[in-house]
């Protein structure tokens, strides 16, 4: 999500690298706090309510850190972090990003921090959809207030 509040389309074309800088600006609140063993550790020594990172669905990135690492990488709020999202051999389709750490990533998912990945060039492993217009639409379910 922009700090403006918008969602973020990203596109991409085959070959193409991208890295994604991102500033975690969730508000910080009490409660949970789990401690990282350096070992373990990608990121902040420390995982609370307010920590996040970025999982990429479908694509071929590697579930290592600084890369799709969503078990032990995480970032408390006010710091930023870089992440790579699409390897440069990622195939064109469509894809999807957003926060990924388990039980607490929700709210994030929910208020706007999610997003496709356009990989470009669909028409040249199908060329009978060549010349042809697209558009594409992301919901999201919002939970409502009880009445």
């Amino acid at each position: 999500m922009t700090p403006d509040g918008k969602q973020t389309h990203l596109h991409v074309r085959p070959g193409d690298h991208l890295i994604v800088n991102v500033t975690n600006n969730v508000p910080a609140s009490g409660g949970m706090s789990m401690a990282m063993s350096a070992a373990d550790q990608c990121g902040d020594s420390v995982m609370t309510a307010s920590s996040m990172n970025i999982h990429y669905h479908g694509t071929n990135t590697a579930p290592i850190c600084h890369q799709d690492e969503v078990t032990i990488r995480s970032s408390i709020p006010g710091r930023a972090f870089n992440t790579t999202g699409v390897s440069s051999d990622e195939p064109p389709g469509l894809y999807w990003y957003h926060p990924h750490i388990h039980g607490i990533a929700e709210p994030a998912v929910q208020g706007g921090a999610s997003g496709a990945i356009v990989v470009e060039g669909l028409e040249n492993m199908q060329p009978s959809v060549a010349g042809l217009s697209n558009a594409f639409w992301c919901c999201a379910t919002r939970l409502l207030p009880a009445a």
